[in-house]
């Protein structure tokens, strides 16, 4: 019995090692794995210590899950219920009127992403504001979703949500 043991010891410690040499690289490196945007926490196109940190600050927080396949489908993402595309955003309020009427504001999902210029690189930076000093607000978040419009706010400070582009999908 001890000797079948160990046996299986072995076998398993051999095919952990012999499964490693196919992971990491000449490098010594993980060798890198297709790029996945639904664990691009941040997405700034990079899956790195970022994204662990942004999981790792919500650890055990509890909220409504959101059944991500109904925004994927075959790889693609579906067509958002509304889009502004790049529009401009100032710093404070900002009301983005919708062209028809929203079912359930309640049950949307909202997506918002900023630039710093017409030809910048789309990010998440400070995405939900960042208060550290008052009146030095800096980044940009949604407020409130209704049934015809959305405010989003930028902080006084702020000089990288210059455009915005928000996308809402209705869950159902």
């Amino acid at each position: 019995m001890k000797d079948s043991v160990l046996a299986l010891l072995n076998i398993a410690l051999l095919v952990t090692i012999l499964g490693s040499f196919f992971l990491i690289n000449s490098q010594g490196q993980l060798a890198p794995q297709k790029y996945d945007p639904l664990v691009d926490v941040n997405d700034d196109g990079v899956i790195d210590i970022r994204d662990i940190v942004a999981i790792a600050i919500h650890w055990g927080s509890t909220g409504y899950p959101m059944n991500k396949s109904q925004f994927v489908r075959n790889g693609f993402v579906n067509e958002p219920w509304w889009d502004s595309g790049w529009v401009r955003c100032n710093q404070g309020y900002n009301t983005f009127n919708f062209n028809r009427t929203l079912e359930d504001p309640d049950s949307a999902l909202v997506y918002m992403m900023g630039k710093n210029s017409t030809s910048g690189r789309p990010h998440q930076i400070d995405y939900g504001g960042d208060v550290t000093q008052i009146g030095n607000a800096v980044g940009a978040k949604w407020q409130e979703l209704t049934h015809t419009s959305i405010i989003v706010y930028r902080g006084e400070k702020d000089g990288m949500w210059n455009y915005v582009r928000i996308m809402i999908w209705q869950v159902s």
